[in-house]
């Protein structure tokens, strides 16, 4: 499926695996967002609400690797959609995608275009629990299907694009609190790597306000998860830990990942108050 035949009906998507980032968005005085949505991947409606917008830094060792801008939107039906490109820092890869929830922020599809050395491909993931599935189409004309189990769904991610992770704070059950177990279902876009076998285990650890260099207030909440997973490719498994921080309307902060760190551009004010704490056993 090529990116032009992706329209507003298909509703796209999230992997964990390893790219952290810094994240930068509008925050709607603060800094101007990039609220241009790439019509090749959605075609926006009249009544589309765009939510969230802005560009994503990533570093890793403190240096620069990719940049991704991206948009938000809240459609009529409720759900989100999220648009994103990922460019690399040398301009080695160029990488378009989209995520699409349905109301509850449960997904309902997902497409990216990849690239692997000079192959580039097309992927569309979907689930039909138990069922799911990851559709790639290769640049010769070759499309392979891929099978997998969501019991009970999956969420979708799609490296290097960093966005869905955040998803999982909204999912969060805050009146159960505690550990809460999520499946996900992903891809590399820039590896040509999957998995169908990716669980994390994330945690609520606390909320706390922070004062702005303008002085006004910002309410934080922070999060630390596990990732466990095994690759379909070749059998490899990993795990990893890391830490999300969002603002109280779910708009992400910060994303660490051993030295792979995030900081949304506009808040380097905060950014020595956005720490880890150990994680309970």
């Amino acid at each position: 499926m090529g990116r032009t035949q992706l329209n507003r009906q298909r509703r796209p998507f999230g992997f964990l695996l390893v790219v952290s980032l810094v994240l930068t968005w509008a925050f709607p005085s603060q800094v101007a967002g990039a609220e241009s949505v790439d019509s090749l991947v959605y075609e926006i409606a009249s009544d589309d609400e765009v939510i969230d917008s802005g560009e994503m830094l990533v570093t890793r060792d403190k240096t620069l690797i990719s940049r991704e801008s991206f948009q938000v939107l809240r459609r009529k039906d409720g759900g989100r959609s999220i648009i994103s490109e990922v460019t690399g820092v040398a301009r080695e890869y160029n990488i378009r995608a989209r995520w699409d929830y349905d109301e509850k922020e449960h997904a309902v599809m997902s497409w990216g275009s990849g690239i692997h050395g000079e192959n580039r491909f097309d992927v569309v993931l979907s689930n039909t629990p138990p069922d799911a599935s990851m559709s790639v189409l290769y640049q010769s004309g070759e499309k392979i299907e891929h099978r997998g189990v969501c019991p009970k769904g999956c969420l979708m991610d799609m490296m290097p694009g960093a966005l869905p992770q955040f998803t999982m704070t909204r999912r969060y059950d805050y009146e159960d609190k505690g550990v809460q177990d999520f499946r996900w279902m992903a891809f590399m876009l820039h590896f040509d790597i999957r998995s169908f076998d990716v669980v994390v285990s994330i945690e609520h650890q606390r909320d706390f306000s922070v004062e702005r260099s303008d002085g006004s207030t910002m309410t934080i909440r922070q999060f630390a998860f596990s990732e466990s997973g095994t690759t379909e490719n070749d059998g490899e498994a990993y795990t990893l830990q890391s830490y999300l921080w969002i603002d109280d309307d779910h708009r992400p902060l910060k994303f660490r990942a051993g030295q792979t760190i995030g900081l949304r551009t506009g808040l380097d004010d905060i950014a020595d108050q956005l720490v880890p704490l150990p994680r309970e056993n």
